[in-house]
């Protein structure tokens, strides 16, 4: 079985952020550009959560996501 992905909409719940600040933080180049779909939607693994975790609690946010507890 492969490896878990996770929408966009799920990757900001996580991170108790809007999907929009995820946009932004892709826009403004602070993370990686998410991985697309055939029909265009965003995806991220977990490795791309923890990174942009870690790149929201360093922009000044309440880190609200402990990487270990995501689903492999």
């Amino acid at each position: 079985m492969g490896e878990r992905c996770y929408l966009q909409q799920e990757v900001a719940d996580l991170l108790n952020m809007s999907r929009y600040t995820l946009a932004d933080l892709e826009k403004r180049g602070k993370i990686h550009p998410a991985k697309r779909m055939e029909n265009g939607y965003r995806y991220y693994f977990k490795e791309d959560i923890v990174e942009i975790a870690k790149v929201y609690y360093k922009e000044g946010w309440e880190r609200v996501i402990n990487p270990d507890s995501l689903e492999n």
